[in-house]
């Protein structure tokens, strides 16, 4: 599980790299995201994913805005025992060019 969480991870820090290069200067994203959880042993442990994705978008220069919950769709879900019941909307904003950080280097 750790390495699949840690290219999760980088895939979705190449993600945000990239789609902060393309942004203006000024311009919002915004992401849909839900933490995940884990079964080892008899305990189920919590990944909090939102929080990882939201310091993963600081650290390529993303400014957060907000954050607020989504319902989720439960119907004719084959696998709802492991769903992810709550996501969360991620809104960021590019820094106008005063504030902005360089721009990153493209994740290889």
């Amino acid at each position: 599980m750790p390495a699949l969480m840690a290219r999760y991870l980088m895939g979705m820090r190449r993600a945000l790299s990239n789609s902060y290069r393309v942004c203006k200067a000024g311009a919002e994203a915004m992401i849909v995201i839900g933490d995940s959880k884990t079964q080892m042993a008899a305990s189920v442990i919590r990944i909090p994913t939102t929080d990882l994705i939201e310091d993963i978008a600081k650290s390529v220069g993303f400014e957060p805005m907000e954050r607020f919950p989504i319902s989720v769709t439960r119907e004719n879900m084959l696998h709802q025992k492991h769903s992810i019941k709550d996501n969360v909307v991620l809104r960021f904003r590019k820094p106008r060019a005063s504030t902005a950080l360089p721009e990153p280097k493209p994740a290889v």
